[in-house]
């Protein structure tokens, strides 16, 4: 179970290691600042949502047959994809922004919870990413294995590594039909050779967006870890402060009672002298006497 760093470090902060702040900005500022998290979070969620209607149209994808009916699936998958890339775009930036927000907060504590808060929604954008990056993946796997059983059934005397060699080169919609005119499938051949070329164009798309995703991913990272890092430091330090307040009101209140014990011993030796000023008063009045 994770610990909430966050209710630890607010519960352990004494008012007295506080800097004193405008109040009325620094709630302005926590309160614009939720509004932006709240948004964000809306948006990741909208995300994730747009990931699954690509993930889903993938899969129909698949199932198109025809040239016809490929493209129009390629154009459906293509607008979605925009629409996602521009969503991710507008996110990481939103993230930024807000990270950057978190350099001119006033107070330890307040800095503290924003950066923890900055470094859970860039998790939450990179679990989104990663989900994006499998959908991908699966998809670029599936389309491969589509395309191998095509091969085979144009051309069932095909070994593996001839399936393999063919569908790796840039080339494989002209190697195909060169290997399938080669056999007694010259009508299949011809059928399939532009949905291999189409798909292997897909295939080729699917392998530019995973570098970009995964280049992202570690941005991404670096993003959220900065973030964690500055909460832990700032953490640190709020808590050797409260250290030294703790130690600086142990030894006032030690002087206030070594100042209280001293002006007792004053009334004390105050008392005496009063007293044996008073004896001496009394003894010479007597023998004046």
């Amino acid at each position: 179970m994770s610990r909430d760093r966050l209710g630890e470090f607010k519960v352990t902060t004494p008012h007295s290691a506080v800097v004193a702040v405008d109040h009325s900005a620094s709630s302005n500022s926590q309160a614009i600042f939720y509004e932006e998290v709240i948004r964000i979070e809306k948006q990741i969620e909208e995300l994730q949502s747009q990931i699954d209607a690509i993930d889903q149209q993938n899969q129909r994808s698949l199932q198109a047959v025809g040239e016809d009916q490929i493209n129009r699936s390629r154009q459906e998958s293509d607008a979605l994809t925009a629409e996602v890339d521009q969503h991710i775009r507008t996110l990481q930036k939103a993230l930024e922004v807000l990270g950057e927000s978190n350099r001119n907060v006033l107070g330890p504590p307040e800095q503290a919870a924003r950066r923890g808060r900055t470094a859970a929604l860039t998790r939450q954008f990179q679990t989104a990413v990663e989900h994006y990056r499998d959908a991908e993946d699966r998809h670029w796997s599936k389309s491969r294995e589509r395309l191998e059983r095509q091969y085979k059934v144009a051309k069932p005397t095909a070994t593996t590594e001839e399936v393999q060699a063919a569908l790796d080169d840039e080339r494989a919609g002209q190697i195909f039909t060169q290997s399938l005119l080669s056999s007694t499938r010259i009508g299949e051949a011809r059928r399939v050779m532009k949905e291999v070329e189409t798909r292997q164009r897909e295939m080729r798309q699917i392998e530019k967006k995973a570098l970009e995703l995964n280049a992202l991913f570690i941005r991404l990272n670096e993003m959220a870890t900065t973030q964690q890092e500055m909460f832990d430091t700032i953490e640190v330090q709020v808590q050797e402060t409260v250290k030294e307040t703790e130690a600086a009101n142990h030894e006032v209140t030690q002087a206030i009672e070594i100042r209280k014990r001293t002006r007792q011993k004053m009334w004390i030796l105050t008392g005496v002298v009063l007293v044996v000023i008073a004896i001496i008063a009394i003894v010479v009045a007597v023998k004046v006497v």
